[in-house]
């Protein structure tokens, strides 16, 4: 079973204690950090007095919208990717195919 350990937090002025693994605590306070800088960055545009779920709630919406656009960049990277593996694959064939041609006719001509 793996380690687990407490990681103290801060997001939003809250302290909070989250169960990590052994190993994860550098990632998870990068992650409540990311979180911490999203809600304060919309805060500062509403103001300090707008309701903290709303802020959270905000702040969800604009790391998911990252999220989803990192996710259809990646779709896209590898659907390029794999266009350009195929158009690779079908020229190589064609220079193969020419490579044979020109060796029938290097032999026809011997």
């Amino acid at each position: 079973m793996d380690n687990i350990t407490i990681v103290e937090v801060n997001i939003y002025g809250r302290m909070l204690s989250i169960k990590s693994q052994e190993g994860n605590a550098e990632y998870l306070k990068e992650v409540a950090e990311f979180v911490n800088e999203s809600m304060n960055d919309i805060a500062e545009h509403y103001g300090p007095n707008y309701p903290r779920d709303t802020i959270a709630i905000l702040a969800c919406l604009n790391i998911a919208d990252l999220l989803k656009r990192e996710i259809a960049n990646n779709k896209a990277g590898k659907d390029t990717l794999l266009a350009l593996k195929e158009s690779i694959a079908s020229r190589s064939n064609e220079l193969i195919r020419l490579i044979d041609e020109t060796k029938d006719i290097n032999k026809e001509k011997q």
